[in-house]
């Protein structure tokens, strides 16, 4: 797949084809698309944690009592 931008000699150099720039711009986009799926997948986890804490009960509030407060209000 990458052969179409660069080709090893039989000497074993390193023949670049093509504008370096173009390279370059494959280069950037790949990593913006990968910083813009983990900031997505990111919010979806932390809605999920978000939710979760919101019906969690934990931590007895007043001593005696088995009431538990919510994990959020903690």
């Amino acid at each position: 797949m990458m052969q179409r931008f660069m080709h090893i000699k039989k000497d074993g150099s390193l023949e670049l084809r093509g504008d370096p720039r173009f390279l370059y711009q494959i280069m950037v986009s790949t990593r913006l698309m990968l910083i813009q799926k983990s900031g997505h997948l990111l919010y979806k986890a932390l809605l999920i944690a978000a939710r979760y804490s919101v019906c969690r009960r934990q931590f007895s509030s007043i001593s005696g009592t088995k009431v538990e407060r919510k994990l959020l209000d903690y």
